[in-house]
């Protein structure tokens, strides 16, 4: 992946977060009450994402069409049966994200 590919992962995430949590009212989930983590998974397409989410009681929260992949809350147990899951291409965990320019990268640009 290239830096043009992950500024604009990155801005199209933080975008996506910002609109979850404004639209969403910045409500607490059940699974982040019981000590779950959040994380971005990504797969061949959404659907088959939250669907091998949804298999192993995960809770996802937010569904990035775009990027093929949703952020969900998962456990230990839940999180290591993802991860050898042939539907789950990439798991991350999800981090707060600040987009920001700098002069170096606007000189890049021009």
């Amino acid at each position: 992946m290239n830096r043009t590919n992950i500024f604009a992962f990155l801005t199209i995430y933080g975008l996506a977060a910002g609109l979850g949590y404004f639209f969403d009212g910045g409500r607490q989930y059940e699974a982040e009450d019981a000590g779950a983590t959040s994380y971005i998974l990504q797969g061949r397409t959404t659907d088959i994402v939250a669907d091998a989410v949804r298999a192993v009681d995960g809770e996802v929260t937010h569904e990035f069409t775009a990027i093929s992949a949703v952020a969900a809350y998962l456990n230990a147990a839940q999180h290591e049966e993802l991860r050898v899951s042939p539907a789950i291409v990439s798991i991350t965990e999800d981090a707060d994200t600040v987009a920001t320019r700098t002069r170096e990268f606007d000189k890049r640009i021009m």
